[in-house]
Protein backbone atom coordinates (compact mmCIF):
# COMPACT_ATOMS: atom_id res chain seq x y z
CA UNK A 1 0.00 0.00 0.00
CA UNK A 2 1.34 3.58 -0.60
CA UNK A 3 -1.03 6.90 -0.46
CA UNK A 4 1.30 7.98 -3.06
CA UNK A 5 0.13 7.48 -6.83
CA UNK A 6 3.86 8.12 -7.75
CA UNK A 7 5.36 5.85 -5.56
CA UNK A 8 2.72 3.11 -5.73
CA UNK A 9 3.14 2.85 -9.50
CA UNK A 10 7.09 2.05 -8.99
CA UNK A 11 6.32 0.10 -6.50
CA UNK A 12 4.54 -2.09 -9.12
CA UNK A 13 7.10 -1.66 -11.82
CA UNK A 14 9.80 -3.21 -9.21
CA UNK A 15 7.54 -5.69 -7.81
CA UNK A 16 7.05 -6.68 -11.73
CA UNK A 17 10.63 -6.55 -12.18
CA UNK A 18 11.59 -9.30 -8.80
CA UNK A 19 8.92 -11.30 -10.61
CA UNK A 20 6.98 -11.46 -7.46
CA UNK A 21 3.41 -10.00 -8.99
CA UNK A 22 1.94 -13.46 -8.06
CA UNK A 23 2.86 -13.29 -4.20
CA UNK A 24 2.68 -9.16 -3.80
CA UNK A 25 -0.76 -6.92 -4.65
CA UNK A 26 -0.04 -3.13 -5.07
CA UNK A 27 -2.84 -0.88 -3.87
CA UNK A 28 -2.93 2.78 -4.18
CA UNK A 29 -4.28 3.31 -0.40
CA UNK A 30 -3.67 5.24 2.80
CA UNK A 31 -2.91 2.64 4.91
CA UNK A 32 -4.15 4.61 8.14
CA UNK A 33 -7.73 4.72 6.98
CA UNK A 34 -7.79 0.64 6.44
CA UNK A 35 -9.99 -1.05 8.75
CA UNK A 36 -8.18 -4.00 9.66
CA UNK A 37 -10.86 -6.09 11.11
CA UNK A 38 -12.57 -5.67 7.31
CA UNK A 39 -12.06 -7.90 4.39
CA UNK A 40 -9.21 -8.45 2.61
CA UNK A 41 -7.49 -7.02 5.67
CA UNK A 42 -8.55 -8.94 7.97
CA UNK A 43 -6.86 -11.96 6.40
CA UNK A 44 -3.20 -9.92 6.34
CA UNK A 45 -0.57 -12.07 8.14
CA UNK A 46 2.64 -10.12 7.18
CA UNK A 47 2.97 -6.51 6.91
CA UNK A 48 6.00 -5.21 6.24
CA UNK A 49 6.44 -1.28 7.52
CA UNK A 50 8.22 1.12 5.56
CA UNK A 51 6.71 4.65 6.66
CA UNK A 52 7.69 8.22 6.33
CA UNK A 53 10.95 8.76 8.03
CA UNK A 54 13.68 11.60 8.44
CA UNK A 55 16.08 9.72 5.91
CA UNK A 56 19.41 10.50 7.85
CA UNK A 57 20.98 6.81 6.99
CA UNK A 58 20.90 7.17 3.21
CA UNK A 59 24.11 7.91 2.23
CA UNK A 60 25.57 10.17 -0.36
CA UNK A 61 22.78 12.92 -0.11
CA UNK A 62 24.61 16.40 -0.38
CA UNK A 63 24.16 18.38 2.09
CA UNK A 64 21.23 20.42 0.86
CA UNK A 65 19.49 17.10 0.56
CA UNK A 66 20.30 15.97 3.91
CA UNK A 67 17.82 17.49 6.39
CA UNK A 68 19.39 19.41 9.28
CA UNK A 69 17.17 18.20 12.42
CA UNK A 70 19.07 20.47 14.97
CA UNK A 71 16.93 23.54 16.46
CA UNK A 72 13.54 23.55 17.61
CA UNK A 73 12.19 23.29 13.94
CA UNK A 74 14.29 20.29 13.13
CA UNK A 75 13.33 18.55 16.57
CA UNK A 76 9.59 19.16 15.98
CA UNK A 77 10.21 17.86 12.33
CA UNK A 78 11.37 14.81 14.32
CA UNK A 79 9.06 14.15 16.67
CA UNK A 80 6.46 14.71 14.12
CA UNK A 81 7.77 11.71 12.16
CA UNK A 82 8.02 9.67 14.99
CA UNK A 83 4.20 10.21 16.33
CA UNK A 84 3.30 9.35 12.74
CA UNK A 85 5.77 6.05 12.68
CA UNK A 86 4.47 5.18 15.85
CA UNK A 87 0.71 5.46 15.04
CA UNK A 88 1.44 3.27 11.65
CA UNK A 89 3.17 1.01 13.62
CA UNK A 90 0.01 0.66 16.11
CA UNK A 91 -2.29 0.63 13.28
CA UNK A 92 0.01 -2.62 12.12
CA UNK A 93 -0.21 -4.32 15.21
CA UNK A 94 -3.92 -4.54 15.17
CA UNK A 95 -4.35 -6.56 12.16
CA UNK A 96 -6.51 -9.82 13.77
CA UNK A 97 -4.44 -12.18 11.80
CA UNK A 98 -1.07 -10.73 11.65
CA UNK A 99 1.91 -12.63 12.63
CA UNK A 100 4.95 -11.31 11.58
CA UNK A 101 5.75 -6.94 11.17
CA UNK A 102 8.80 -5.30 9.69
CA UNK A 103 9.21 -2.56 10.41
CA UNK A 104 11.84 -0.22 8.38
CA UNK A 105 13.40 3.12 7.88
CA UNK A 106 16.07 4.89 6.43
CA UNK A 107 16.79 6.48 9.54
CA UNK A 108 19.72 6.34 12.20
CA UNK A 109 18.05 8.38 15.22
CA UNK A 110 17.41 6.07 17.85
CA UNK A 111 13.64 8.01 17.88
CA UNK A 112 12.37 6.21 14.79
CA UNK A 113 13.69 3.19 15.60
CA UNK A 114 14.33 1.57 18.71
CA UNK A 115 11.88 4.29 20.45
CA UNK A 116 9.01 3.45 18.22
CA UNK A 117 9.27 -0.05 18.50
CA UNK A 118 9.40 0.41 22.53
CA UNK A 119 6.71 2.19 22.58
CA UNK A 120 4.41 0.23 20.36
CA UNK A 121 5.71 -3.15 21.76
CA UNK A 122 4.82 -1.69 24.84
CA UNK A 123 0.73 -0.92 24.45
CA UNK A 124 0.54 -4.63 23.08
CA UNK A 125 0.84 -6.79 26.63
CA UNK A 126 2.85 -9.38 25.63
CA UNK A 127 1.04 -10.10 22.60
CA UNK A 128 4.28 -9.12 19.97
CA UNK A 129 7.60 -9.89 20.76
CA UNK A 130 10.82 -9.02 18.76
CA UNK A 131 11.99 -12.10 16.78
CA UNK A 132 16.01 -11.98 16.30
CA UNK A 133 16.90 -12.08 12.58
CA UNK A 134 19.94 -12.16 10.97
CA UNK A 135 21.44 -13.81 14.00
CA UNK A 136 25.59 -13.07 11.67
CA UNK A 137 24.85 -9.48 11.54
CA UNK A 138 26.59 -7.41 13.54
CA UNK A 139 25.36 -4.10 13.87
CA UNK A 140 22.00 -4.21 16.18
CA UNK A 141 19.65 -2.25 17.67
CA UNK A 142 21.14 0.16 20.44
CA UNK A 143 20.90 -2.10 23.58
CA UNK A 144 20.65 0.84 26.04
CA UNK A 145 17.42 1.38 25.00
CA UNK A 146 15.17 -1.46 26.09
CA UNK A 147 15.46 -5.10 26.77
CA UNK A 148 15.16 -6.91 23.20
CA UNK A 149 16.79 -3.90 21.46
CA UNK A 150 19.74 -6.26 20.25
CA UNK A 151 17.23 -8.23 18.41
CA UNK A 152 17.09 -5.05 15.89
CA UNK A 153 19.40 -4.96 13.06
CA UNK A 154 20.81 -1.79 11.79
CA UNK A 155 22.58 -1.34 8.66
CA UNK A 156 24.20 2.32 9.36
Amino acid sequence: LDVDKRRCELLKKTVSIMGASEKVTVINKDFLKLDPTQAPYCNVQGIMLDPSCSGSGIRGRSGSEQQDFEGDDGRQRLQNLCAFQTKALSHALRFPRVERIVYSTCSVHREENEDVVQACLGATDGLFSLERCLPNWLRRGQVDTFYGAESCVRVT
